[in-house]
């Protein structure tokens, strides 16, 4: 018996909630709710006019114009920062190799004729150093050149993944209000005359 008052109201309730509502549309024997379709076919349109493919390939093309037009424009002289700089090293760790790759050649080849600048013959102020130090000066260049071309493409690619994302996030609603709200819902059947009460909890983020 103490349920009865309940249902009662629950129905009240949901009459009400019906009468309010201008989202629901009555086919046969079912009701259709026409507002969350709307709702999604706006938030489509939003996501359509800031386009994720759109960020991506302006990233790709020329790094921090995905930024641009995703309005993150701070991110902009990071990203021309990091890449600087990287070229700067590719540049001189590659200058550098080839210098001791050189010298390496020139020591190893057993011919007293061809003098490197590292040979202990010349004075002209530089550094002297053994075929053996030549070789590994040589790799550790060559290994450094290597890195700074990798951590330039993967600065590159985070370019990219960046703009996506920020662009993914764009239209996304960041509210402190965080509130939980109940939506009744109710349903004709073929099976009752009475309507199939229900509900729906949504928590805004």
């Amino acid at each position: 018996m103490k349920i009865l008052p309940l249902l009662f109201i629950l129905i009240a309730f949901a009459h009400y909630a019906g009468a309010q509502r201008v989202d629901t549309l009555q086919e046969g024997s079912t009701v259709k709710h026409i507002t969350d379709k709307t709702l999604k076919g706006n938030d489509s349109d939003t996501s359509k006019s800031h386009s994720t493919k759109a960020a991506s390939l302006m990233s790709a093309l020329l790094p921090g114009l995905g930024q641009a037009y995703n309005k993150k424009y701070w991110k902009i002289p990071i990203i021309y920062a990091g890449l600087a700089g990287l070229t700067y090293s590719v540049v001189e760790n590659n200058k550098k190799y080839n210098t001791f790759r050189t010298a390496y050649i020139l020591r190893a080849d057993l011919d007293s004729s061809t003098i490197d600048i590292f040979d202990d013959q010349l004075i002209n102020g530089e550094t002297k150093y053994s075929e053996a130090q030549l070789e590994y000066f040589k790799e550790l260049y060559h290994r450094r050149r290597d890195l700074s071309i990798i951590f330039t493409g993967v600065l590159y690619l985070l370019n990219i993944i960046d703009a996506a994302v920020d662009a993914h996030f764009f239209t996304y609603d960041i509210s402190d209000d965080l509130s939980l709200n109940f939506q009744p819902e109710y349903h004709w059947t073929s099976h009752s005359a009475d309507p199939y009460i229900g509900g729906r909890l949504s928590l805004k983020l």
